[in-house]
């Protein structure tokens, strides 16, 4: 499983590759996700890379949307961001791990 730690502010623990961009993220799952199982690990809040993609929130539309094999994870600090993440991925019916 290739894991990706996606945010902007935080550095990436052991075992994952650091994201700060949708646009980077876009260009992983489009490479990998047909092949591999992959897990986002997300923050909620893109900020000085919110104008390469937006927030990280649209990662899981694309992954929704296209049907695409990957697991989610979240870990913001705040909770209500924490909450708003877990609800968009149940309603689009994604895999959250923990």
């Amino acid at each position: 499983m290739l894991m990706f730690w996606v945010d902007s502010k935080e550095s990436a623990p052991p075992g994952y590759q650091l994201v700060t961009t949708v646009k980077e993220a876009n260009d992983i799952i489009n490479k990998y996700s047909g092949n591999e199982c992959l897990l986002f690990d997300l923050g909620y809040r893109a900020h000085d890379f919110f104008k390469d993609g937006g927030d990280y929130d649209n990662i899981l539309y694309k992954i929704a949307l296209e049907g695409r094999r990957c697991a989610v994870r979240f870990h913001d600090k705040d909770i209500m961001d924490f909450l708003y993440m877990q609800r968009i991925a149940a309603r689009l019916g994604l895999i959250e791990v923990f």
